[in-house]
């Protein structure tokens, strides 16, 4: 019954985020109690449990339409803010599903779904530097300093590589608008098909008369004013997009 995004969100921090942070912990416990009260070495446990921010991936790519279908949901009129592929029965079951689980979190003190669905992108952005600060308590004479560099440079790796994906889905999403807001563009084949390096370079207005403004002067030259006179309706104006491919 839940909007894609938001279903993904959930699935991904249940099975991947919530339960590897689980393992993670008890891991760190664990090195704590063997190591009591001079703690040497947490990079190796770090390392162990890398593929947690693997997971993150897919979580950071549908965050953002997952907290507005969040925020449809629980607005007034969240029967006119219905996903175009969901039924408005299961729509309505939905809505009020969330506004129940956000009456019941008030009560009990507790936050929002809605922070609480983002509480994993708050903590993936702090482990860069987390992860510096326990190299700058290391000795670097130590092998526990080249371990804990290696997990630096892995993190911040992998959260470069999410911030990249998280554009470039942007990026396609916002191509994938243009081209269905260009009337006939399904005519032509070669154009037709989706590609994911297609990506939208640029989209401006153009403004310009009904029947033409002559020749232009030249590239610093402003454009003749319009008279509007009988049967002259004056300037028009249309969105030009200037679309790439790359092979």
């Amino acid at each position: 019954l839940l909007p894609e995004d938001l279903r993904i969100c959930l699935e991904v921090i249940e099975s991947g985020v919530l339960d590897g942070h689980v393992k993670l912990s008890e891991g760190l416990l664990k090195r704590y109690e063997e190591q009591y009260p001079l703690v040497r070495s947490l990079a190796d446990v770090f390392v162990s449990s890398s593929h947690i921010f693997q997971g993150y991936a897919t979580y950071v790519l549908h965050l953002e339409r997952a907290l507005e279908q969040v925020d449809n949901a629980l607005s007034t009129a969240s029967a006119a803010k219905k996903p175009k592929n969901q039924d408005a029965a299961e729509w309505l079951k939905v809505c009020k599903s969330l506004q129940r689980l956000e009456e019941l979190a008030a009560d009990k003190g507790e936050t929002g779904l809605a922070i609480t669905l983002s509480k994993p992108f708050q903590r993936l952005l702090k482990y860069p530097l987390l992860f510096q600060n326990l190299l700058f308590h290391t000795d670097p004479s130590t092998f526990e300093y080249e371990s804990t560099l290696q997990m630096v440079a892995e993190v911040e790796t992998i959260v470069r590589s999410i911030e990249d994906e998280k554009i470039q889905k942007e990026d396609r999403d916002k191509t994938r608008d243009v081209f269905a807001r260009i009337e006939g563009l399904d005519k032509v084949k070669q154009l037709a098909i989706p590609k994911p390096s297609r990506l939208l370079l640029e989209e401006r207005q153009i403004f310009g008369s009904l029947h033409g403004s002559g020749p232009s002067k030249g590239p610093g030259s402003s454009p003749p004013p319009v008279v509007n006179t009988k049967g002259v309706k004056g300037k028009t104006s249309f969105r030009v997009c200037v679309l790439c491919s790359y092979h």
